[in-house]
């Protein structure tokens, strides 16, 4: 869109573009998450996420090292619940995945905003030991 500042009101055309195409970075951050079922945050590289939106497309980013629960073989958990400020931006259409997918299982994020550590190939995770959590996820402010 070109800006014709020869038309009287440009400014508002200009404010309309600005907004359509902001950028915007909440920075890492591990504010409201609360972690389940025996699982904790590592002190080094604790679970965090990153929201950046661009225009109207909005990138979720989750990462950090957890551990301390106990998964059975081809088990199933929660492992950590995200606040409102994840959930209402995962929760927009989705463009991307929010499963993760490894050789021993997968992280899923659920639209109210729980982690889900899901095992298969009859892996199992003992108490106190951790795994890596990455993920991204991409929406549509629609």
């Amino acid at each position: 869109m070109a800006i014709d500042i020869s038309k009287s009101g440009w400014g508002s055309d200009l404010n309309n573009f600005i907004e359509t195409n902001s950028i915007s970075d909440t920075g890492w951050t591990n504010s409201g998450i609360t972690m389940l079922n025996g699982f904790k945050m590592d002190s080094i590289n604790p679970l965090s996420y990153r929201i950046l939106t661009f225009g109207t497309v909005k990138m979720v980013c989750i990462n950090g090292y957890i551990s301390g629960g106990t998964i059975a073989a081809n088990g199933k958990v929660n492992v950590a619940q995200f606040p409102d400020v994840v959930i209402k931006a995962y929760g927009l259409p989705t463009i991307g995945g929010a499963n993760v997918k490894s050789a021993t299982g997968l992280f899923q994020l659920n639209t109210d905003g729980t982690l889900d550590l899901v095992l298969y190939n009859g892996d199992s995770l003992d108490a106190g030991s951790g795994t890596w959590v990455n993920m991204l996820m991409i929406t549509s402010k629609q």
